[in-house]
């Protein structure tokens, strides 16, 4: 994963244009000639059903092999739902900017097994829709399938996936977890330098705190995303619901933004 694809799923986490250089909102590869060019259906078709597009797009059979082999061996519990709505409030603080931004997250989250969430997150604006991001991750932080629509978009926007995985540790009890990947576009064969997520365990606490409807414990994750360059690209804080084995963005901060997350409304199904 390049700095602009990290950049894109936690854009899609948080508020939209959050990190400078999203490659999530890049256009989509230059069109074949028109002799050998393929049908290709309609963005509104995504929106027009989106948990269908994620049912067919967003699993774990689509990732290369080696991927596929490393998620299955490593044996993983599942997340303790089938599905989990949320709405989050998000604020968004810019250098220079004279108030915060805020937007709204409406995000829904399907367990897919061996503890692999996939979700679908639309960030709204005064009412309206903006983009709708959908991925499959290990517990809601490390990303393995990302894409991201914009609402007034016409163009397919690529679709991230990791290629290699070098290190993922499972246990999110654990004082220190890291993930380390290569990642690509979908279709490409060209793949990333190493990209890592090293997280360190924080306060644990009551998650009823953040809402009366959530049970069980819950503790931070304070992240660095750190791009193939080694440099750091963003402090990133998520809470871990430990009953629910998932974890959410609450906070974000990067050279061009800083971005508070809290959850409104929370829903087990």
């Amino acid at each position: 994963m390049s700095r602009m694809t990290q950049t894109g799923w936690l854009l899609a986490v948080a508020v939209t244009a959050a990190l400078a250089g999203c490659a999530q909102n890049a256009s989509a590869p230059k069109p074949a000639p028109a002799s050998v060019r393929r049908a290709v259906p309609s963005v509104s078709t995504v929106f027009q059903d989106k948990q269908s597009y994620l049912a067919q797009h967003f699993t774990v059979t689509l990732l290369v092999q080696p991927v596929q082999d490393y998620l299955t061996q490593m044996g993983s519990a599942p997340v303790s739902f089938d599905r989990l709505l949320i709405t989050q409030k998000s604020s968004m603080t810019k250098p220079g900017a004279d108030a915060p931004s805020h937007f709204i997250n409406v995000v829904e989250y399907e367990n897919a097994g061996n503890g692999l969430v996939r979700s679908i997150n639309t960030l709204q604006n005064n009412g309206f829709d903006i983009s709708t991001y959908f991925d499959l991750t290990y517990r809601g932080i490390f990303p393995l399938r990302s894409q991201k629509f914009l609402t007034a978009s016409t163009t397919w926007p690529f679709l991230f996936e990791a290629r290699q995985i070098d290190h993922l540790d499972t246990d999110f009890s654990a004082p220190r977890i890291t993930y380390s990947y290569r990642n690509g576009i979908s279709g490409r064969t060209v793949v990333s330098n190493p990209i890592q997520i090293s997280c360190t365990s924080g306060l644990r606490y009551s998650a009823s705190t953040l809402n009366p409807s959530i049970e069980g414990m819950a503790h931070e994750l304070n992240c660095q995303w750190q791009n193939g360059n080694g440099v750091v690209t963003s402090d990133t804080t998520y809470t871990y619901l430990e009953k629910y084995g998932v974890a959410f963005v609450s906070h974000v901060k990067t050279s061009t933004s800083d971005i508070s997350v809290a959850i409104d409304t929370f829903k087990v199904e």
